[in-house]
């Protein structure tokens, strides 16, 4: 089942995000960057220090390197308790079977995590593939596979500015062979889409 939540004022549209992290305590969240990773700002201290997170997605680049996703989120909150598949070595021993809830924003191609076309998709041996993109600056990435965010318990999805205008149609309608759109047909869990326009 999909939610939609629309908003104009940015404000309340953190604060009605948010309640999706309330009483969440050593919960295991999956998260991207990008507008999606902005949570992060917005989240108490406490959320952050006291749950598991785990980077869904990263680009193929030092922590330090300005379009590191991990060094963009801990940026923004440096409380946060979290795992790249980038950077950890032990990231795939410590990801659970599942996670209780994933976080993630949608490019304006319909791709989310890191996952660009169908190829992509089907790479689900594992937990953690490699990918590639010559659409976007550091093509070289490394993400979570589509066959265990599918385990994901809850989704988030966070969608930012009129760019996004045509993701959220296509989420809604259900229309078209995007990443997204791919993956949602296949999603059984609860999946919240938040859009500010």
């Amino acid at each position: 089942m999909i939610k939609f939540w629309e908003f104009r004022n940015e404000s309340k549209f953190w604060e009605r995000v948010l309640e999706e992290f309330e009483g969440m305590k050593n919960s295991n969240i999956g998260i991207s960057g990008g507008s999606a990773g902005r949570v992060v700002e917005h989240i108490y201290d406490s959320m952050a220090a006291e749950n598991n997170w785990f980077l869904i997605d990263e680009r193929k680049v030092p922590k330090d390197h300005k379009d590191s996703n991990f060094g963009q989120l801990k940026g923004m909150n440096n409380e946060l308790n979290i795992l790249s598949p980038w950077h950890d070595s032990k990231y795939q021993e410590k990801l659970p079977e599942e996670l209780d809830l994933v976080v993630m924003g949608v490019g304006s191609d319909g791709h989310f995590a890191s996952l660009f076309d169908a190829p992509d998709l089907q790479k689900d041996d594992n937990k953690i593939v490699d990918t590639h993109t010559e659409k976007h600056v550091f093509g070289d990435r490394v993400s979570l596979s589509s066959k265990y965010l599918l385990k994901a318990r809850r989704i988030v999805i966070v969608l930012i500015g009129n760019s996004k205008k045509g993701v959220l149609n296509n989420i809604k309608s259900n229309s078209g062979d995007s990443p997204i759109t791919y993956f949602l047909r296949q999603y059984k869990g609860r999946v919240d889409v938040f859009y500010l326009r």
